[in-house]
Parts: C-alpha cells; structure tokens; sequence
C-alpha cells in the first residue's frame, strides 16, 4: 500500500510523497518504489513502479506480490481573507456606494464574488459580501479557500456649504446647520445671509474651572449641558481689581430660562468639550 498524506498546504512548490508499506511486516523489495507529486491544491495519486503482479517478489523469495493500493497526496488550498472597501463621502441627497474589496493575497480572482454598501442620508453603511462561503468559496486557480470576511463601511459626512472663519456651515438631509467654534479668534464674515435650520456652538473647558459664556443666539437651558449657568448681578472695580458678583451657587438658572445672546454668563462645566444646539429652528445667518 502506497504512502498517503493530506496536512500540505498550497505555497506554489512541489509536495511529494513516497514509500509504501505491506501486509507483512519486515519485507524488503528491490526496484520496488511509490511516489505521487503535485503543486496546486487538489489530490495526486501515489502510485507503485517496479511492480509486476503475480511476479514481483520480495528480496527473501518467499513472498509475491498479488495487489497494489495507490497512495494520495492531498495539496490543500491555502487561507485567503477578503477586506471589503471602505470610504467617507458628503452627503449629496442621492444615494452613494462604495464596491469592491480586496485579498489578504494580492492578485487572486473570484468569480461571483463581490461586496457592496449604499446610503443617502448621513451616518454608517456597511459594506457587505455576497456569493462567499466561509471555507468553501476559492480563488479562480482553486488554489485559496476564503476563511474569513472583513466588512467595510460607507461613512456619509454632511456636506460643506461654506466657511466663513469660525462659523461653517454644513448640510445634511436636516437641512443647513451652522456650527460655531467657541475656540476660535477667527473673524466670522457672511456677507449674504444664509438661511439654516439648526445652530451649534461648540467650545472646549477645563473641568470644574469656571468660564465666562455669551453665546451668539438664544438658548434654552435644558440641564444636559454638562455644567450650570450663573447669571452675573453686578461687575464693579474694586482697588486694582475687577469684582463680579454672580447669583448665589444655591439659586443657579433653572432649566426653564433662557440665555439671552451676545450676553456673559458664568459657566462651571462638568464635562471637557461641550456642544450647544438650537435644532429644527429657521435661522439667517448675517454679519453685514
């Protein structure tokens, strides 16, 4: 019986097996051989040489060969992951897609096989595959097996209408917003008004450390901001310095007032970074 194996893997060399075994044990045959060979993934047969039946005999004479059993070398093919495509897109108001992927091993063919992700609105899409199956689905050559699959993702951003210093306005399927950096010394300019339905005013603080305020639009508090305001009462000179007397910290505003704009307020924050939003609201922005 001809030697068999089936633990290789494709690598693009040549595997071999050879020997045989027989029924008893401790016999030697002279000119006697099996080998099999093959490179791609598949099966090869291990075949005898040197074998005539009913004549050949061992080298004591006292056996004979009557029947031969073919060995088989198993290549097996090798693992390949496959890595849907990923990408970030403005929002347009049209449905985008990304397609495509790519293998752990470059240059491989699939037939079938291929991944895709769509959305219109803003948010995460996932790229998905179709025609794979784990550990049975191969490359053209048959020489890989797909073992894994990684999705991708379709990110649609809102769109850039327009910066205009430290105000930039985006736009999304909720329309246009405005988004002010409460970090910037930039200049906001906006020569022609610019209609939007939501107004956001983002700024950075250090925890617990208190702040001075003035948002530039009305503002209802709703008690999520991260922090407590403080109406300041009074700012008068006293000596070298500037006193400014705020509402006791027992009586902060509640979260049923309103924060006037363009108008300081004392902020102490609970949280680092901190965004103001007035949603769903038609505003025009101007500075002419």
């Amino acid at each position: 019986t001809a030697n068999s194996r089936n633990t290789d893997v494709y690598d693009g060399t040549e595997k071999t097996v050879i020997g045989f075994t027989s029924s008893v044990n401790g016999l030697t045959f002279t000119g006697v051989s099996a080998s099999g060979s093959g490179t791609n993934a598949g099966e090869y047969d291990v075949i005898f040489s040197g074998v005539t039946l009913n004549e050949t005999k061992d080298a004591t004479g006292n056996y004979i060969i009557t029947a031969t059993t073919n060995g088989k070398l198993t290549v097996n093919p090798a693992s390949v992951t496959l890595t849907a495509n990923s990408d970030t897109k403005e929002y347009s108001g049209t449905q985008q897609t990304v397609e495509g992927f790519t293998s752990s091993v470059d240059g491989l063919a699939f037939t079938g096989v291929s991944a895709s992700g769509s959305g219109t609105n803003t948010g995460t899409y996932d790229v998905t595959f179709s025609g794979v199956t784990i550990s049975e689905t191969k490359d053209n050559t048959g020489n890989y097996v797909v073992t894994e699959t990684t999705n991708g993702t379709l990110t649609i951003t809102a769109a850039t209408v327009g910066t205009y210093g430290a105000l930039t306005i985006t736009e999304d399927q909720n329309g246009k917003t405005a988004k002010f950096d409460g970090t910037s010394t930039e200049t906001i300019n906006v020569t022609s008004a610019v209609s939007v339905k939501s107004v956001i005013y983002e700024r950075t603080f250090n925890v617990g450390k208190a702040s001075t305020v003035m948002l530039p639009f009305e503002y209802k508090i709703t008690g999520n901001e991260g922090g407590e305001f403080y109406a300041f009462v009074d700012v008068k000179k006293e000596g070298e310095n500037w006193v400014a007397t705020m509402k006791p910290d027992n009586n902060p505003l509640d979260n049923t007032q309103t924060l006037t704009a363009n108008k300081p307020y004392l902020f102490l924050p609970t949280a680092a970074h901190i965004t103001f939003t007035i949603p769903n609201e038609d505003v025009s922005i101007c500075t002419d």
